[in-house]
C-alpha cells in the first residue's frame, strides 16, 4: 500500500502531539511552568529532600527538578530526582550541581530548567 506525500503529511501532523509527550515521558519532564520550594532536608548522608510541589502539579517519579537559592543573584544548586509523590508534596534525592552544595529549607525547585543568572 502507497501513500501519497499529502496523506503522510495529515497523519505526522496528526502525530506530532503524541509523540511529543510520549519523547517528554520517556525523559521524565515534568511540565513547564511549576514551581515550589524545599520545606523539609533529611540528614546529608541520604540527600533526601521534601518539596511542596507534587501530583497536582503533574510531577510524577522519576522526574528531575532544579533546584536554587533566591535572592539578589540566585545561587543554582542541583537537581533533585523524585523517588515518591503526594497530591501536594514530593520527596526526592538531591544532586548538586558541586561537591559543596547543600540544599536547605526554603531553597526553590522548579520544574523549567535552571534559572538564569
Amino acid at each position: 500500500m502507497r501513500l501519497s506525500f499529502a496523506t503522510l503529511s495529515v497523519l505526522l501532523v496528526a502525530l506530532i502531539p503524541s509523540i511529543a509527550a510520549a519523547q517528554a515521558k520517556a525523559r521524565k519532564i515534568p511540565p513547564d511552568g511549576f514551581e515550589g520550594k524545599v520545606t523539609a532536608v533529611a540528614s546529608s548522608s541520604s540527600q533526601l529532600v521534601q518539596m511542596s510541589i507534587g501530583s497536582d502539579a503533574r510531577v510524577e517519579v522519576g522526574h528531575t527538578l532544579h533546584v536554587y537559592r533566591p535572592g539578589k543573584l540566585p545561587e543554582y544548586l542541583g537537581t533533585v530526582v523524585i523517588t515518591a509523590v503526594a497530591a501536594k508534596a514530593s520527596v526526592g534525592k538531591f544532586a548538586p550541581a558541586k561537591g559543596s552544595a547543600r540544599i536547605e529549607e526554603g531553597d526553590r525547585v522548579i520544574v523549567k530548567g535552571p534559572p538564569q543568572m
